[in-house]
């Protein structure tokens, strides 16, 4: 007996093996990393503010998490004497929740800033709008005290700025900021 092989179905078979795997391998570096930082089961103040999400921090990270979302794209020029124009991408998803980055004309970028007020989006560690300050404590080791509604969590050496607004004793929204890059 003697097999045909149907080369259509046999490539869409190898490309969602090999999809599966560098997701899978994508899944083990981060697991690896963050295990790194971890202690007591907490993440460190440090690895948080470097790495808040649970994906990386460039427009193909966001698009690859977000592909149901088209950014809107703005090109700008941030001088006369310049011919080359940059470009912002905002991703808008519910909520007035937003992520905005930034590209340069020589191709380089760098994240701006996000406002997440929906449950859907979580930082790194599962940590989303809803979740107590109880279980935010219990995830990120190191949290300040804090008096009012809001909890800003920034160090000089880490390149993220993130703060949490509380609304009876949950989180509401949270924003994360690019702060100027360390040398």
């Amino acid at each position: 007996m003697r097999l045909k092989f149907n080369t259509t179905k046999g490539l869409i078979a190898i490309a969602l093996v090999l999809a599966l795997l560098m997701a899978g391998c994508r899944t083990f570096r981060l697991i690896r990393e963050t295990t790194d930082y971890v202690t007591k089961g907490k993440l460190s103040l440090d690895f948080f503010l470097t790495l808040p999400f649970e994906h990386g921090m460039s427009l193909a990270d966001f698009q690859r998490e977000l592909p149901t979302v088209r950014p809107t794209r703005m090109l700008f020029q941030p001088s006369r004497l310049r011919a080359e124009q940059d470009t912002l991408y905002q991703f808008d998803l519910p909520n007035e929740s937003k992520i905005i980055l930034y590209r340069s004309a020589k191709g380089q970028e760098r994240f701006m800033a996000a406002t997440i007020g929906t449950p859907s989006y979580p930082l790194i560690g599962k940590i989303r709008v809803g979740m107590p300050l109880d279980s935010l404590r219990a995830r990120i080791e190191g949290l300040p005290d804090f008096a009012g509604d809001t909890l800003r969590l920034v160090r000089e050496a880490n390149p993220y700025e993130v703060d949490f607004y509380f609304k009876d004793g949950v989180i509401d929204r949270f924003q994360v900021l690019g702060r100027k890059r360390i040398p």
